[in-house]
């Protein structure tokens, strides 16, 4: 890779790998067959960088985590949505049956439940109380989902 690649989603039905690079400000997709970069897209995380990435094929989405938030990137990579959360973001999720991302913010002890339309608009759901560090979500289609908390050696739940 052409820098420092952090994060991935596989968007299967377009044949495309997905990952960001942190050191350049940018997201690439890559063919899944030829595994050439096919695209390199700008996401406008600044100077720290995206981190996490989620693909909601069926409408062309990619959501890409910025440090303190999170931005939606359609097809072409162009920036349709943008929702900032609080600092410490790290690696997200998307739920494709809710439709809803979820984004955890590790300083403000955080989740945020965002709601994405099918143009890739964001609107906060709600924001969940979690416990400091935890910047890294898993979850699942019944809406629940999980975060480490290193500090405290224990998984936070959110149902």
């Amino acid at each position: 890779m052409p820098g420092e690649p952090e994060g991935y989603a596989v968007d299967a039905q377009h044949g495309w790998f997905v990952t960001n690079l942190e050191d350049g400000d940018a997201t690439l997709t890559i063919d899944l067959a030829t595994r050439e970069v096919r695209s390199t897209w700008k996401p406008g995380c600044g100077e720290a960088g995206p981190r996490g990435v989620a693909v909601d094929p069926p409408n062309g989405l990619t959501f890409v985590a910025c440090t303190d938030g999170v931005r939606t990137l359609d097809a072409t990579g162009k920036v349709v949505g943008s929702l900032t959360v609080g600092k410490g973001v790290d690696n997200i999720d998307w739920s494709s049956g809710s439709r809803q991302l979820y984004v955890a913010s590790g300083a403000e002890a955080t989740l945020a439940i965002i709601t994405v339309d099918a143009r890739g608009a964001l609107s906060r759901s709600r924001t969940v109380p979690t416990s400091k560090g935890c910047r890294t979500v898993v979850a699942a289609k019944n809406g629940r989902a999980w975060l480490p908390d290193s500090a405290n050696g224990r998984i936070v739940l959110v149902r």
